[in-house]
């Protein structure tokens, strides 16, 4: 009788343990996001109230030309509906595949769309990693004929998209790329990796650098 008691108090010790677990597992924790850029070629800048960042590399165009863009960080909350899942895989592809079909992208800040007229890809990378984050990158030229969108966008060449997510949390960024000059096209996405780091923080985030002048600003 002792060992049956001894056995029914251990099951239910062992449930109560296992039970907080599945629920931690099955549920996203409230977590803020820090991201650093070491460089010595990209460098993480503030952006107000429209954007968690700003990542800007000075030297990964042949021209004095900076390459850069605003980054985002926001929740994943699963869409409940049909509808509303639809209209998330349309604005926020989940594989590089349909980033790369669907060829629309938002660029610098007030946004300037570009669309299929104005993009040609020319490759993509699934699972790249930051930190606890996993996703893809779209690299687009830009092929945007003489018009306001093109003299907006003097001086930039292409587009890096990177959409990266844990299942709770996401970070986003469109990158205007300044010219190659021959260089490796992926050069901006791998200097990127080795010198950005993004890491799951309970604290307050720290404080970004000044600001620095950006060019495609309108």
């Amino acid at each position: 009788m002792n060992q049956f008691v001894k056995l029914l108090c251990a099951a239910v010790l062992f449930g109560m343990a296992q039970g907080p677990a599945r629920s931690q597992d099955g549920s996203c924790k409230v977590a803020d996001y820090l991201l650093t850029a070491s460089g010595p070629h990209w460098r993480d800048t503030p952006f107000g109230r429209h954007a968690s960042g700003y990542l800007l590399c000075e030297s990964c165009s042949s021209e004095p030309t900076e390459s850069g863009g605003p980054y985002y960080f926001f929740s994943d909350p699963v869409p409940a509906t049909a509808a509303e899942r639809a209209e998330r895989r349309k604005e926020r592809p989940p594989t590089a595949a349909e980033r790369a079909q669907r060829r629309e992208e938002r660029v610098s800040y007030p946004f300037i769309r570009l669309g299929p007229e104005d993009l040609e890809h020319l490759g993509s990378r699934e699972g790249i990693t930051l930190g606890p984050l996993t996703g893809y990158a779209v690299l687009f030229r830009i092929t945007a004929k003489p018009s306001w969108t093109a003299r907006a966008l003097a001086g930039a060449e292409g587009v890096l998209a990177i959409e990266l997510t844990d299942g709770c949390a996401s970070f986003a960024t469109n990158i205007l790329l300044g010219a190659s000059g021959g260089r490796d096209p992926w050069f901006p996405l791998n200097s990127l990796l080795t010198e950005v780091t993004i890491e799951k923080t309970r604290g307050a985030r720290a404080a970004p650098p000044p600001p620095t002048p950006r060019r495609w600003d309108p």
